[in-house]
């Protein structure tokens, strides 16, 4: 017996088939990457060792480097605290009062 036996059985078959391939091609990159999300995240934060007010930058402790940011961003930024640099701009995620006590903003 054959699987499919008219010609519209057939096409209709091999188009799902299709449909579902190019699917999972399409899906495929993005499961990847969600693998490496927790990475992303990770690499994003840092922890603040040093901070130079005058010079505007903070240096972290994950890769040892000076960070050039926006002066009025370091207000309140001190030595513990976990921050993200995006650009320029220096988001405080959290404080090492907040890191010590496990309190999330």
């Amino acid at each position: 017996m054959r699987l499919w036996s008219t010609p519209r059985a057939t096409l209709g078959n091999q188009l799902r088939f299709g449909l579902i391939v190019l699917a999972a091609v399409a899906i495929a990159p993005s499961m990847t990457q969600a693998g490496s999300l927790s990475d992303q995240v990770s690499h994003e934060r840092f922890t603040v060792v040093k901070v130079d007010t005058e010079a505007g930058s903070v240096k972290c402790v994950e890769d040892q480097r000076w960070r050039t940011v926006k002066k009025a961003d370091l207000v309140g930024v001190g030595v513990g605290d976990i921050i993200r640099v995006d650009g320029q701009r220096l988001i405080l995620l959290r404080t090492a009062a907040e890191e010590i006590a496990g309190v999330e903003r």
